[in-house]
């Protein structure tokens, strides 16, 4: 079974490696197939090349041995392609490996471009796409015809692009650069660009060294991504058909993928899960969060009677059991580079982001959402936008543009939710009714225990109510401000004010964009090429403000993550 979420290996390598280092190749690469398979079981491994011979071709058939997902990417047409195949061994090794290929992707499709343009290209589609990049490769950096660095689509090229990064012409100007991790496995060549004969030992051959070029790789990086991954698929192994339909229901008006739907019916499938996993996320959360607040609440009480009117150990280590259960529920969901707080908010800005690439493809955009996200000082994004890239591979371009579908079950469903309509208040309203909610009993506890406070005076001065102790009225007045303490923050770490704020603004950008289209159907005639146009530039600029507010969401959370004091 194929996991929502692949893994994704990328290999690039030499043609003419001497086929007595061919099978210590192999063995390497096996050894780290087998390795990743097993750290990652509840993910599917994919291997993408281009079938070349040489190192292509050796670890394609390694892959198809360890049942690995084999997948080409072609620079052009095959029969084209075939024209660079120097013996017909290779030839025919190609055709049976691109036999037993689960998809095949050409980069170049055009007769008129220059050669080396495609192998450019897909260099650039194992970088941007793929989660790993194995390199068989001599460590030379080779010059091309002219001297000028290295040679273009060649295999130093491909290294210098995973460490250095790549930009999609498409990008927004502040956009980060792409860039993918690079192992490099030891290999020689019959015949090296820096003169004849091996430069490697026979020992060195088939090991996996550190990259001869500057850049920087971080190894806990790229675990943390790929456990997030897996983890994610694990997830999603548990979500039923009958939440998935629902959710693509709510994003499309039908749970039935039309065939107008069929090309981008895996960012649809995905769209489903991960908001299936955020809501489940989202109810924990909130449910921790109020298993805390009550908990913190009966450990302050028992605190205050223990060391008030009722002095036994009994309420002590009342006071105690509840402190440890408040820490385990706060270090089970808040915790952690995997916690469940951080699963939430990275999963309901993933579904929102392939919401906004589904609605763009579906308008006739071939924009990639990956590409639009502006440089910020964390790498929050990156587990989200490698996913976002990997699972917008090999879709082809829209070939029709349906901007009035996109009308209805985009822009306005998103304006009626975050903004309401005439008769009904929006999400927007109902979160800023709870905040209100919340601050009168801050208000009013908080104003019970000052006037209790002022009673208590009176009645220590003037020996009024004698039946209650002090220490009774002393513990009363304590708990009422520790109450209206626990209302307020409670009321801040669900966010019912700041996400009221960010789904105003939220509801007012499809507020206007909605006016905008009405305007122009009246304007323009609905079959006209300017009409559709028009309203692209509108859905490209919603989604582009829908991808803004999600990564500065998400940087939020990030930079200010619910927090237990415990003293």
């Amino acid at each position: 079974m194929t996991s929502a979420l692949p893994l994704n290996i990328g290999v690039t390598g030499h043609r003419d490696i001497p086929h007595q280092d061919r099978p210590k190749l192999a063995n390497a690469v096996a050894a780290e197939l087998k390795l990743m398979q097993k750290q990652h079981p509840s993910t599917t491994i994919n291997l993408l090349c281009g079938l070349a011979e040489g190192a292509d071709q050796i670890a394609a058939s390694v892959a198809i041995n360890e049942g690995v997902n084999l997948i080409a990417v072609l620079p052009f047409e095959q029969s084209e392609y075939e024209k660079d195949f120097t013996s017909p061994e290779a030839l025919n090794e190609f055709r049976q490996l691109l036999q037993q290929c689960s998809e095949v992707h050409i980069c170049d499709k055009s007769e008129q471009t220059h050669r080396d343009e495609g192998y450019i290209e897909l260099g650039r589609t194992l970088v941007r796409c793929c989660d790993i990049v194995f390199a068989m490769w001599d460590g030379v950096m080779q010059a091309d015809a002219d001297n000028d660095n290295v040679a273009k689509g060649g295999t130093a090229d491909v290294v210098t692009m995973c460490i250095e990064g790549i930009m999609d012409n498409n990008s927004v100007l502040f956009s980060k650069p792409n860039k993918t991790h690079c192992k490099w496995l030891v290999a020689n060549r019959d015949k090296h660009d820096s003169g004849s004969g091996k430069i490697h030992s026979e020992s060195a051959v088939g090991s996996w060294k550190a990259l001869p070029i500057a850049g920087n790789q971080d190894d806990a990086v790229l675990q943390e991504i790929l456990t997030k991954i897996d983890r994610f698929n694990l997830d999603a192994s548990t979500i039923s058909e009958q939440d998935k339909n629902q959710s693509i229901e709510y994003l499309l008006g039908s749970n039935k993928i039309t065939p107008s739907l069929e090309p981008i019916a895996k960012l649809i499938n995905a769209y489903s899960l991960a908001d299936c996993l955020a809501q489940a996320r989202q109810r924990q959360r909130s449910l921790s969060l109020i298993l805390i607040t009550v908990l913190s609440f009966l450990a302050i009480t028992a605190q205050q009677v223990y060391v008030g009117p009722v002095a036994t150990l009994g309420w002590y280590f009342t006071h105690i059991i509840l402190v440890l259960v408040v820490i385990v529920t706060y270090r089970l969901f808040f915790v952690g580079t995997q916690s469940k707080e951080e699963q939430f908010v990275e999963r309901r800005v993933f579904a929102e982001n392939l919401r906004v690439q589904i609605f763009w493809h579906i308008a006739g955009i071939g924009d990639n959402c990956a590409n639009n996200y502006r440089t910020t000082k964390f790498n929050e994004m990156d587990w989200i936008i490698d996913n976002l890239n990997k699972i917008s591979f090999n879709i082809e371009q829209p070939a029709a543009a349906d901007v009035d579908f996109v009308k209805k079950h985009w822009v306005t469903d998103q304006r009626d939710y975050f903004y309401g309509q005439e008769g009904k208040s929006g999400r927007a309203a109902q979160l800023m009714a709870k905040s209100r909610q919340y601050k009168r009993c801050t208000k009013v506890f908080f104003i019970l225990a000052l006037i209790l406070m002022a009673l208590s005076t009176f009645k220590i001065e003037f020996n009024l109510l004698p039946a209650m102790s002090d220490n009774m009225l002393f513990m009363i007045v304590g708990l009422l401000f520790i109450s209206s303490a626990l209302f307020k923050t409670f009321s801040v770490q669900m966010g019912f004010e700041e996400l009221s704020h960010r789904y105003l603004r939220t509801g007012y950008f499809f507020q206007q964009a909605l006016k905008r289209m009405e305007l122009l159907d009246k304007k323009y005639d609905p079959q006209t090429a300017e009409h559709v146009q028009k309203h692209q530039n509108i859905i490209r600029i919603i989604g582009l403000e829908a991808l803004n507010e999600n990564a500065a969401w998400l940087q939020l959370h990030k930079m200010n993550a619910y927090e237990v004091q415990i003293n």
